[in-house]
């Protein structure tokens, strides 16, 4: 017979407990309880400590994955620019505009990079649940997951349910880990060709007055390379 694992029945137990709390505190009627659970990776596999994991819904007739133009996901096009390369504050731009109704608070990674969180949902049963995470708790980092599952579990339930993170098989972004997700680094905006070449610009413009505001003027009696501020005024003529 094999021994009892302590730290499993411990995690389970308070799995549990937290499910009935959440049971029988308020919350809105006819709403379905939604627990979740699972691992947040780095890329190169390193869990990731005090990573931010929030599920929940996106509005009827939002579908992230589907829709986008330019080859991305409806998600990056709407939130992004016109390239489809995410925009910053997404995230929260998705919540306020009711796009994305989330579940409760989230929950923060441990030390081992697990998280597990309950909230309540009022979507229609049968609607799509989608998983953001994120390498901290600003949502507004680098790397994140979008991610949502062809597995039953990540469909909203008729009234009580649990889905696991390793099942997640449709990403956005991030992908998938046999322990729950990895981050992957977003799409970003990068500089416009025309911002390029004013900063190119700029460097140039910069680098011609270094070197021409650097001459020789008479201190002292000697010479030295100065800027025109530098240097007083001299009787004679100054030599650029």
């Amino acid at each position: 017979m094999r021994g009892i694992n302590a730290p499993f029945l411990l995690c389970q137990s308070t799995i549990l407990l937290s499910s009935v709390l959440f049971a029988i505190s308020p919350h809105p009627a006819g709403a379905a309880i939604i627990l979740y659970s699972g691992s947040l990776f780095t890329d190169s596999g390193t869990p990731v400590v005090g990573g931010y994991v929030i599920a929940g819904t996106f509005r009827a007739g939002f579908d992230p994955y589907n829709g986008g133009e330019y080859g991305g996901t409806r998600y990056n096009c709407v939130y992004g620019d016109e390239s489809c390369n995410l925009i910053s504050g997404a995230y929260d731009m998705a919540v306020s505009d009711g796009n994305f109704i989330p579940f409760g608070d989230g929950a923060i990674t441990t030390i081992n990079g697990e998280f597990t969180a309950i909230g309540a949902t009022s979507a229609a049963a049968g609607t799509p649940i989608w998983l953001f995470a994120f390498s901290d708790t600003s949502r507004n980092s680098s790397y994140q997951v979008l991610a949502s599952s062809s597995d039953s579990t990540w469909r909203v339930p008729e009234s009580i349910g649990s889905f696991v993170a390793s099942d997640a098989d449709l990403f956005v972004m991030g992908s998938s880990h046999p322990q729950g997700v990895s981050l992957r680094v977003v799409p970003i905006p990068e500089p416009s060709s025309l911002t390029m070449l004013v900063l190119v610009s700029c460097f140039a413009i910069g680098s011609r007055r270094r070197r021409s505001g650097a001459f020789t003027g008479c201190v002292g009696g000697g010479t030295t390379r100065k800027t025109r501020s530098q240097v007083p005024k001299c009787p004679g003529p100054i030599a650029f």
